[in-house]
């Protein structure tokens, strides 16, 4: 029977490159520059332009950001998390 590996993203703060890998340490060596890629996430998903600038819009202008997002607050128990804007 297959089995599903455990994915997962890692940072390397050298080349601002990630490394993708089923290591289940907290660090992993980058391919490219040999440096230390520290653990980012096991699940990341593609944010497109229009997000992208509105995220930046609002953080900019200090602007209620789960209001502007969403319309509404958010529920209790979901993480919103933004990096590398």
């Amino acid at each position: 029977m297959f089995k599903e590996k455990k994915t997962r993203i890692y940072w390397c703060k050298s080349c601002k490159t990630p490394v993708i890998s089923d290591s289940l340490n907290k660090t992993v060596t980058c391919k490219l520059c040999r440096g230390k890629a520290e653990y980012m996430c096991s699940d990341a998903r593609p944010v497109f332009l229009e997000k992208r600038l509105l995220l930046k819009f609002c953080l900019q202008n200090r602007l209620n950001l789960k209001k502007a997002l969403y319309g509404h607050q958010k529920q209790e128990g979901t993480t919103l998390t933004v990096n590398h804007i």
